[in-house]
């Protein structure tokens, strides 16, 4: 709310002349009557007829000034809520991505942006400006007869505090319903994402048997809330009747004995009905308030993750000069595993072009995720040119540091601007050279719309081999000092790797360079090759140095089928 300070002041002004009003109003018909009642003749009742017309234009105006700071207001608090949402959930770690939904995700800010709007709205708009209305109501009251504002007053402490103890659930049920249907968010686009799955494997039905599942607990959540406050009004609904029916009582028999004025009789009725009415919304916005309340805390608890990609206070911009990768007594592992990395020491030197082989699960990724600086190691350092990368900024880090991953994931945006990606800043003409560098110029100019063209949800409609082409050509315009590549020509035909091989080996050049790769024949110009198993590197060398050494490696070139690591062989060796 700090940045609209003047827009909120804005709002409690108008709601402050909105109760003001609801007593000022029938005060004037009471001098109306009360006039007409001594002598109705027009000298004596034009002033305040003048009076009543110049409050209801004022009353208009006013509401035309609360439409214009509306929507100066609320529009841009939306946004702001949205955006630094967004900001603070970017900088979670990358394991926070892996366990959720990014549906969910989406969901929750969503509630958070318009559930924010909503409690202001409730808290200025209904609570402040109805117990503001109470209080001038109460001694408006007051001034006609004490007993009148005694029944006001004992009503609205007993409506209030029975409201407030009669909602005390409702947040509970509201958190619920919220928790249901983010899940039901999240699971329509994990279903939307994976629509092809959904038809090879034909389980369409499959797939809505499990969607009702999630809607028909949503459902059960709905009608919990609804039925809870359909209790609390329909307790409302006999308090307000009691209140009017009180006040209507004691007007009728303090008018036969003459104790008030026509007037009053009149101020008191219009009063007492504006004041049951506003009463009851009262109420019922202490509901709606605990229902938004929920969603809200739902997005303030994600924001509230203390899962943060941690940055110090005092860490310094990286500079690569040379490109050398030191890891010193390393030790990581993920949440509730086993220790993948045990004390591990190793130095890529500057320049170095070096693979990175071994079964599945054997921690090569998870090598190249910790010099990204996407996890934090547990113990130990990784330096980069003698910095250690937990002591500089992760912009910088990731500004020198280009990975190509397996299966990259496109924007839905032209291809102009997932190539730009590499470098914000690029040229069209630097984009399509990188574009052609990385083969890509030709398919990307045979589709209608050419650089234009947009690429669907994370590259939709863009075959593997031209996303992983895309991506190589991003990385051929960012030229950064560090290259990662994780099977990065697995998606591409014999042909197009061959050709896409010379424009990587032209992006390797004096590059720092490590490659994952299953397809041993790819690391074969490597300088030197590293054999992952269970987390440690159990072999080093050149690729005929470690054909000789018998152990793993050569079980994996001997054994290969088509230059591949097959996943199920004899591992008796290893005992």
């Amino acid at each position: 709310m700090r940045p609209f300070h003047w827009q909120l002041l804005g709002v409690i002004f108008v709601a402050c002349y909105w109760a003001a009003h609801i007593s000022l109003q029938p005060y004037v018909i009471k001098l109306i009557l009360d006039n007409i009642s001594e002598d109705a003749s027009v000298s004596n009742v034009i002033k305040p007829v003048i009076l009543y017309s110049l409050i209801s234009i004022a009353f208009a105006l006013n509401f035309r000034f609360y439409d214009y700071v509306c929507l100066q207001f609320y529009p841009k608090l939306k946004a702001s809520v949205i955006e630094k949402a967004t900001a603070r959930i970017s900088d979670y770690s990358y394991d926070f991505y892996q366990s959720q939904l990014a549906g969910n995700l989406a969901n929750k800010i969503k509630d958070l942006s318009q559930g924010t709007v909503e409690i202001v709205e409730i808290i200025v708009d209904r609570f402040f400006s109805n117990i503001l209305a109470m209080l001038i109501a109460f001694f408006t009251l007051m001034s006609i007869h004490f007993m009148l504002s005694l029944i006001l007053l004992t009503w609205i402490l007993l409506l209030i505090s029975i409201s407030f103890l009669a909602t005390k659930n409702v947040r509970s049920l509201a958190h619920k319903l919220s928790e249901s249907n983010s899940h039901v968010i999240g699971y329509i686009v994990d279903r939307f994402t994976n629509i092809l799955n959904v038809r090879l494997f034909a389980s369409y039905y499959h797939e809505q048997r499990k969607l009702k599942r999630e809607l028909y607990n949503t459902v059960q959540c709905d009608k919990n809330l609804r039925w809870h406050l359909l209790k609390i009004m329909a307790f409302q609904a006999l308090l307000t009747t009691l209140l009017v029916s009180s006040c209507l009582l004691f007007l009728v028999f303090s008018l036969n004995s003459r104790h008030i004025t026509v007037g009053d009789f009149g101020l008191v009725l219009i009063l007492t009905i504006s004041f049951s009415d506003i009463i009851w919304r009262f109420a019922q916005e202490i509901s709606n308030f605990s229902e938004k309340y929920g969603l809200v805390i739902q997005g303030l608890i994600l924001l509230d993750e203390k899962d943060t990609i941690k940055e110090l206070p005092s860490a310094k911009k990286l500079y690569v000069s040379k490109g050398e990768i030191v890891f010193e007594k390393v030790f990581f592992q993920y949440a509730s595993k086993e220790p993948l990395f045990n004390n591990k020491s190793i130095t890529i030197y500057a320049g170095q072009k070096v693979g990175l082989v071994g079964y599945s699960g054997s921690g090569k990724s998870t090598f190249l995720h910790l010099i990204l600086g996407l996890f934090d190691v547990t113990s130990g350092h990784i330096m980069i040119d003698g910095q250690d990368i937990t002591k500089v900024t992760k912009n910088s880090l990731y500004r020198s540091v280009t990975m190509i991953p397996q299966d990259p994931i496109l924007f839905h945006r032209t291809l102009m601007e997932n190539i730009r990606y590499g470098r914000t800043d690029a040229s069209d003409t630097e984009i399509i050279e990188a574009a052609k560098k990385a083969h890509a110029h030709k398919f990307i100019m045979s589709l209608p719309q050419g650089y234009s063209t947009l690429v669907g949800e994370r590259g939709i409609k863009l075959s593997g081999g031209q996303r992983q082409r895309i991506a190589i050509a991003r990385a051929i315009l960012k030229n950064s000092a560090i290259l990662l590549l994780d099977e990065a020509t697995s998606a591409l035909d014999s042909i197009t790797e061959n050709l896409i091989k010379d424009s990587l080996s032209q992006l390797m050049q004096d590059k720092t360079t490590i490659v994952i790769a299953h397809r041993l024949s790819t690391l074969l110009g490597m300088d030197r090759i590293l054999v992952f198993d269970r987390g440690m590197i159990v072999e080093d060398g050149t690729h005929d140095e470690l054909l000789r050494r018998n152990g793993m490696y050569k079980t994996f070139w001997s054994a290969q089928a088509d230059g591949f690591i097959p996943e199920d062989i004899n591992r008796e060796w290893r005992a």
